[in-house]
């Protein structure tokens, strides 16, 4: 068991749990602004997990409360995670040929 936690836990995958969580919690927060300024479409997709629990609390973005927003954190972080892990398969997979 121990060896198998220790062979999760290499820097390569660190890292990318790292850049998952940072992303996480940066990228809707971006989002909003972009979705104003830049390209809707673009906003949209950036805040995708919040607007998940806004659908499934039948509310606002802006009338989301404290449980609310910590679930879309949370399903925000869990998205960007499992996002950064993808990327990094696919460039690991480019590499080896």
């Amino acid at each position: 068991m121990a060896n198998k936690l220790k062979s999760l836990l290499t820097l390569g995958n660190v890292v990318t749990l790292v850049i998952g969580g940072v992303a996480g919690i940066v990228l809707p927060v971006i989002g909003l602004f972009v979705g104003l300024q830049v390209s809707p479409v673009l906003g949209t997709v950036l805040v995708a997990p919040y607007i998940v629990v806004a659908a499934l609390f039948d509310t606002y973005l802006g009338n989301m409360h404290g449980f609310a927003r910590l679930l879309g954190l949370g399903l925000s972080i869990l998205t960007y995670v499992l996002l950064a892990f993808g990327v990094r398969h696919v460039f690991r997979l480019a590499l080896r040929r």
